[in-house]
This record gives C-alpha cells, structure tokens and sequence, in this order.
C-alpha cells in the first residue's frame, strides 16, 4: 500500500493511493500527522510493537496497519505531508526502499512548490491588471 498525503488540522486526505480504500482519515488516528512533525523518513517495523500505535484503529481494524515508512512532502519550509508505504506485515525497509521514499517525496514537494509559484504569479498579474486599469 501505498500513498501521498496532505495533512490538515482536522484530517490527512489522499492526494493518491495505492492499494487503500480511503480518501481520508481523522488526524488523531493519521500515522503522517506524526511523520510529518520529523524532517526526515519515519519507519514503524511493527506498529503492534509501538506504544504510540498498538491501539490505533487503522491498526486494530482496517487495514490493520503493521509497517509505516514515511517521508515528508514540504512547501516552503512546512511539512504539509507524506509520501508513505504500508503494509499489513511487519517490515524492516532496506536503505534502498528509504531512498525511493525520500526521492519521491522530494518530487512531490518540488511539483507542489512549482504549482504554488504558479498560483502566487497568477494573483501577481490579477493586480497588476486590476492596478494598470484603475488608473
């Protein structure tokens, strides 16, 4: 399994998913709203074996997650989510799988800062436009 997630105060919501049937989750149980408060690659090999995650429902129930990997998706400095695999089996990732994560998550982050720089130049023109007719 996997996924791309952006996490907001309520919520971590799909931007893309690969073997869940979820768009979203409530932050309180969302495993990125804790990857995302670290800078680099979040790894839970057994999250049965995990204080912080051995009663959370998305471990308890569906999808009964076991393995988490994680790394952070940021726009300007913030951490808005998670490029993060997943698996209903204990794992422990080699440095190759890490790597691939942080990668894809790097590639995120620049298309989002690319979609961003986009939208701030759009606003830019709009008032220059709005200014040159008011004069």
């Amino acid at each position: 399994m996997g996924a791309l997630s952006l996490v907001d105060t309520d919520r971590q919501w799909f931007k893309a998913v690969v073997g869940l049937d979820w768009s979203e989750t409530p932050r309180d149980s969302a495993f990125c709203a804790r990857a995302i408060l670290s800078p680099g690659v979040t790894v839970i090999n057994d999250a049965l074996a995990h204080a912080d995650f051995v009663r959370n429902p998305l471990v308890t129930g569906s999808p009964r997650i076991r393995f988490y990997a994680a790394a952070p998706v940021a726009v300007d400095g913030h951490r808005l989510g998670t490029v993060c695999c997943l698996d209903d089996h204990p794992r422990s990732p080699d440095e190759g799988t890490l790597r691939d994560l942080v990668d894809l998550a790097s590639l995120a982050s620049a298309l989002l800062q690319a979609r961003l720089r986009e939208r701030r130049s759009r606003v830019q023109e709009a008032r220059v436009g709005t200014a040159s007719r008011a004069a």
